[in-house]
């Protein structure tokens, strides 16, 4: 099954996946924003699709402007 990439829920802008090979948790992604003031946003999982379901979880904290 298959899920869209939602936008970033702090600037709004297209986020990138990307899959990294490293021995101690090979094909894991990290889905991230470029953007300076959100490039702490990133969520590494072990697949694609939980990488995918945990940045779509994310939410605007509480007071942030609209």
């Amino acid at each position: 099954m298959s899920q869209e990439l939602k936008l970033c829920p702090f600037c709004g802008r297209e986020p990138k996946i990307e899959e990294h090979c490293v021995s101690s948790y090979p094909h894991s992604f990290t889905v991230s924003c470029d953007r300076s003031s959100c490039a702490e946003s990133y969520f590494n999982r072990g697949t694609k699709q939980r990488a995918i379901a945990a940045w779509n979880r994310r939410a605007k904290p509480t007071g942030e402007p609209k």
